[in-house]
């Protein structure tokens, strides 16, 4: 019997008072009852404190360019729940999202009697594994949601695994230092299979450690991996061999970092493939844009959204603000979740700030106005309290001037809220690369 995509998603949320809970025997379990989708293709699984969702989006979108069929799993989503299953860019149908998860509840309340209740996100792994298998992928890129080695997602086998970066955050479940949280993330690492970081630190010990027991290969950033910046605005990355005049359609000096990494995954495919070439990099890289990364949403003033939520982030977020623009005031709006240190990154970026506007995305996991407003105010920073997301961003615009900058920041979840101010879509992924044919949807039959 059919169900309506909102029924779907009812469901879905039905499931959030599960929380997170770490483990692999549920998911091995609805992997196991559907038949083993996450065989069905070749993966690439990456994870990271910080920029793992922007390196999934350029891995992938470097081997839609390359002419396959490409899906890409990512977490969490910024506004609508299809965002985090994509085949080339385009998200699951609304038909498709709901006629699976038909499918998909006998299964999962059985593995509940059988074994333990899945979770929300569990769920919605077996949902994006599924839909890649019977779309027919070539490859599917698998983002992380936590950790890596209890992680969900950590029954794949890929053909190259990448970790971005480690930093605290998550420190309930993944340790209070980052050589624990290292050996957590170290977990998507597989025996002979290639791992490419851009980790420093007690954390690259901890990889490297993890990949000379497994004897797979390490790629890091600044050795195996070398990152140039060009005097024409470009920059290249040498790996097996040199990819020049590379761009990055994302901002920030750190998508530079991400797509390092991303090159290096696509050299390591490229070794045994030869249509991923180094023009099928470039364009890549230049068209792969994820929402809520330094992403302008309005001009006069200016309107910035960004995820950044934890301090490693909030750094990165504060370089681009000191670097990337030019602004007379800068009005912040910040509202975040719990877990994520946030006394640390009102400390990062309040100081930059003209005005301090403190709310709170809809969660049962949100840090009260009040938290955010009195960590601001303890720096000297003017600070407001506005509840609500919408109703914050409309305070914001009626005090900034056509030369400011307004910031909206601290959570996806607030970036997902502020975000239909002022785009419609969450951004379908339209531009196609010179040697990418047009998508195709998959195939009717399969859903029917």
């Amino acid at each position: 019997m059919g169900i309506s995509f909102q029924q779907a998603v009812e469901y879905l949320s039905s499931l959030r008072p599960l929380g997170i809970r770490l483990g692999l025997e549920r998911i091995q379990a609805l992997c196991e009852a559907c038949g083993h989708p996450e065989q069905a293709f070749r993966s690439i699984h990456v994870t990271g404190t910080n920029g793992k969702g922007s390196t999934c989006t350029m891995i992938a979108k470097i081997l839609s360019c390359s002419g396959y069929r490409t899906g890409l799993f990512v977490s969490p989503f910024v506004v609508n729940v299809r965002e985090r299953i994509q085949i080339d860019g385009r998200f699951i149908s609304e038909h498709q999202f709901s006629e699976l998860m038909a499918e998909l509840i006998p299964i999962v309340e059985d593995v509940a009697r059988r074994v333990d209740h899945p979770t929300e996100f569990e769920v919605k792994t077996i949902l994006g594994l599924l839909y890649f298998a019977r779309a027919g992928v070539d490859y599917a890129v698998l983002e992380v949601g936590m950790g890596g080695r209890f992680d969900s997602t950590n029954v794949v086998t890929p053909l190259a695994t990448a970790i971005t970066n480690v930093a605290l955050d998550h420190t309930d479940r993944l340790g209070s230092t980052v050589e624990q949280i290292a050996y957590e993330k170290a977990g998507i690492i597989k025996p002979g299979i290639p791992c490419v970081t851009g980790a420093d630190g007690g954390a690259l010990k901890v990889i490297q450690r993890q990949c000379e027991l497994l004897n797979a290969p390490l790629l890091r950033i600044g050795k195996e991996v070398l990152l140039e910046e060009n005097p024409s605005g470009t920059f290249s990355v040498a790996v097996s061999r040199r990819y020049d005049n590379l761009t990055t359609a994302m901002m920030g000096r750190h998508q530079r970092l991400n797509a390092a990494i991303a090159v290096a995954v696509a050299d390591l495919l490229a070794q045994h493939d030869s249509r991923i070439t180094p023009q099928a990099v470039r364009e890549g890289l230049a068209t792969a844009v994820a929402p809520g990364r330094l992403e302008i949403v309005n001009s006069s003033p200016t309107v910035l959204l960004d995820g950044a939520h934890n301090p490693h982030g909030a750094q990165h977020l504060r370089q681009a603000l000191t670097t990337l623009f030019n602004y007379r005031r800068l009005i912040l709006v910040m509202g975040m979740l719990q877990g994520h240190s946030a006394p640390e990154v009102v400390g990062i970026l309040a100081p930059l700030a003209h005005v301090f506007i403190a709310t709170s995305p809809i969660s049962h996991r949100s840090v009260s106005e009040d938290e955010l407003a009195a960590a601001a105010e303890q720096l000297g920073v003017p600070v407001e309290v506005v509840s609500g997301v919408p109703k914050a961003v409309e305070r914001a615009l009626s005090l900034a001037e056509p030369e400011d900058l307004v910031c909206i920041t601290g959570s996806f979840y607030t970036v997902g809220e502020a975000r239909p101010l002022f785009v419609r879509e969450p951004l379908p992924d339209k531009s196609l690369c010179q040697s990418q044919n047009k998508p195709t949807e998959p195939s009717k039959t399969i859903w029917e």
